[in-house]
């Protein structure tokens, strides 16, 4: 028999044992009613020997509570400290539970009291070395929570720096495209242009340049309704105004504001014949800023077409100039024509309604 034969070496339960009692658990759920407290963050922060000769270590947790089923958030959690026997962290548990009702602090740590075993748990004020402890716990706690305050407050300065950069530059890439934008109507305006004749069913389509904002103007629908022994030529049509000279648009000529106009010649000659440039640019300019006005003038408040009613926009003399469609301008057998014209528009839409 060996000199240390007496004494007994663990058995493999009892290493076990001790390997559970010094793991601090990472986490503990406590129920309380319908209430759960969680309390994480667990470690142990300094061990001490008491003057009875009974050796503690506090250890310090957060606590977080909530209904059941409700979300916890665990940044709300609230500092708390205690103590258990050195070597005995399996105890964390008891201590808690037997502190379900205490009411805790946000900003310092909370003493939930000592447990010296299972049985002997103690919630008495603790000895001057715990509370100096505790109090450098709340330093720096104290330390930490000013600090988590002005990282806080850069990060939302870097934050408000940063949109306001990018509100910056957004502001400038926009001021950017309106230039670009300007520019693109300005030299669209300065190159007017009117394109177009006798489409399918005879009917004539036209697109243009609208004078006003630099759009272009689609003509849909143009049909010849009338002239006067003077040559007056009527035409009725319906007028649209898009940003994009290529975007879709629908087959049939319902879409647009519904206008009546007067010419001194057929709009397709004045178009496709070829008269002297010089005089041919002239009548169209006056088409294209009679058109651009019609247009602009008969939208609603809403920056819709106003198709309440076929709206008379004039017309152009033989030097372009826009004018009236009134007697002392045209014949009346225009004006007459422009009247039955509208009132059979009216009439047409209160059947279309009434279907």
């Amino acid at each position: 028999m060996g000199l240390f034969d007496f004494v007994k070496k663990p058995t493999q339960n009892t290493q076990n044992e001790i390997k559970r009692a010094n793991v601090m658990p990472n986490i503990v759920t406590i129920q309380n009613g319908e209430n759960s407290k969680i309390v994480f963050d667990i470690k142990v922060e300094k061990r001490f020997i008491h003057r009875d000769g009974s050796k503690s270590c506090l250890v310090s947790a957060k606590v977080a509570e909530g209904r059941d089923g409700d979300a916890i958030i665990f940044s709300n959690g609230k500092p708390i400290c205690f103590e258990v026997p050195d070597g005995r962290t399996d105890l964390v548990k008891e201590i808690l539970e037997n502190n379900k009702t205490v009411q805790l602090n946000d900003m310092s740590y909370s003493y939930i009291g000592r447990a010296k075993s299972e049985e002997n748990i103690s919630s008495q004020m603790p000895s001057q070395a715990i509370i100096t402890e505790i109090e450098k716990l709340n330093q720096k706690l104290l330390e930490e929570t000013e600090r988590k305050r002005i990282d806080s407050q850069r990060k939302q300065a870097e934050i408000k720096q940063r949109e306001s950069k990018e509100q910056q530059e957004l502001l400038q890439r926009l001021e950017m495209r309106k230039q670009k934008e300007n520019r693109e109507r300005k030299t669209v305006i300065e190159n007017p242009f009117l394109k177009g004749g006798i489409g399918r069913d005879k009917i004539e389509e036209y697109d243009g340049v609208n004078l006003s904002n630099g759009e272009y103007l689609r003509v849909r629908g143009v049909k010849k309704v009338g002239k006067d022994l003077a040559g007056t030529y009527l035409y009725t049509a319906r007028l649209n105004s898009v940003t994009d000279q290529s975007a879709a648009e629908r087959l049939d000529i319902s879409e647009g504001i519904p206008v009546a106009f007067s010419l001194p010649y057929r709009l397709n000659d004045i178009v496709n014949s070829k008269y002297d440039d010089s005089y041919k640019s002239q009548l169209i300019q006056g088409i294209l800023q009679m058109l651009s006005n019609g247009y602009e003038g008969h939208l609603t408040k809403g920056g819709q077409w106003d198709e309440s009613r076929l709206h008379d926009i004039g017309g152009i003399d033989k030097n372009g100039k826009h004018i009236e469609n009134t007697r002392d301008k045209v014949s009346s057998g225009i004006t007459e024509k422009i009247r039955a014209l509208q009132q059979e528009y009216v009439r047409n839409n209160k059947e279309e309604k009434e279907r």
